[in-house]
């Protein structure tokens, strides 16, 4: 039996339904959240040299992040752009904003693999948990790059394998098992997240600089506290136009 062909701008619609939908949720529960997943925030912008002044874009930010986290480090002289397919997750991000007085930072509705923004020449692009929802991850990335100015830096952080994320993966699995559903099949993520995938994915344009892909592991905060593994993607520097 032939996998079932899955269109991506389907895909994609059907992601921003779902992120709108579940946006009450993440109003709700985001400070939790991010007091787990701030260390990749913070991890993000110091691979991506983010600093006083910088010109930074955020590509699917979501709630905000490491949106925020970039607008506090470059400070009044510098700026954010920070991009979401879903209204809902960036009024969530609009209200953290305004809440922490920060002015710098500008949110926009956008296809993550499009890039829909006529601004270019960004010092830094950051992307935390993005690319593994994206269909066309060299779409993303090849858009990413092509706005980054000669020597600016780009960073993502994707998810690592299913079972060292149980954020993710023990609601999932309780689900199934209370419905009787099956195991689903592998995710998309294990493109960018698997071990194997990292040594060859994403596919870069040249001319970049690469730093080897690394992990991270923290602990949620639960209890009992559960590691959780995040792998940071390629961070490059463009060298030339």
């Amino acid at each position: 039996m032939s996998e079932k062909t899955v269109d991506p701008q389907q895909l994609k619609d059907q992601q921003r339904l779902d992120w709108d939908a579940a946006a009450a949720g993440w109003k709700k529960w985001w400070p939790v959240f991010e007091r787990s997943a701030q260390h990749v925030s913070d991890r993000l912008v110091e691979l991506a040299g983010v600093a006083a002044g910088a010109y930074v874009l955020d590509v699917a930010t979501g709630n905000g992040e490491p949106a925020l986290t970039a607008a506090r480090r470059v400070g009044s002289a510098g700026r954010v752009i920070a991009t979401d397919q879903s209204d809902g997750m960036l009024a969530i991000a609009r209200e953290r904003a305004a809440a922490l007085g920060l002015a710098n930072v500008e949110f926009r509705q956008t296809d993550g693999e499009a890039l829909g923004i006529a601004e270019r020449d960004f010092d830094a692009i950051v992307c935390r948990w993005g690319l593994m929802f994206m269909p066309d991850v060299k779409a993303a990335l090849r858009a990413m790059h092509q706005r980054l100015r000669v020597g600016g830096r780009l960073a993502t952080a994707v998810w690592a394998a299913a079972g060292k994320v149980p954020m993710i993966s023990i609601g999932a699995d309780a689900v199934r098992r209370i419905a009787g559903l099956p195991p689903p099949p592998p995710m998309r993520s294990a493109r960018c997240g698997s071990p194997t995938s990292r040594s060859s994915a994403p596919h870069l344009p040249a001319p970049v600089s690469r730093t080897l892909p690394s992990s991270i592991s923290r602990s949620l905060s639960t209890s009992p506290p559960r590691p959780t593994s995040c792998n940071f993607g390629a961070t490059c520097r463009r060298n030339s136009a």
